[in-house]
């Protein structure tokens, strides 16, 4: 299991989803850097390389797999809950 599978499966909103690292695609010319795209109704995500001259930071795949539980929590009330009960299970774990 790599990392980005590790972190996803800490999100059970995210159980269904298709989270892929991302090549090196440009819009209109600029990278897709440090950031991601999430499509709601298909329940995907692609999360793109850190492409600055700084170094990544230690933790951007979990940032960026928050951004897509985030955008998955919204989706309903339900998956709202499910994404805060499981941000509590992460804090209890790093107490």
């Amino acid at each position: 299991m790599d990392r980005l599978d590790e972190i996803k499966k800490r999100f059970r909103i995210l159980d269904d989803w298709i989270i892929t690292m991302g090549l090196d695609q440009r819009l209109d010319g600029i990278p897709y850097s440090g950031e991601c795209t999430v499509n709601l109704d298909r329940h995907t995500a692609i999360i793109y390389p850190w492409h600055t001259n700084e170094s990544e930071p230690p933790h951007y795949l979990l940032h960026e797999v928050l951004h897509i539980a985030l955008r998955a929590a919204s989706i309903n009330r339900e998956y709202g809950e499910l994404f805060v009960q499981d941000l509590c299970t992460q804090f209890k774990k790093d107490k």
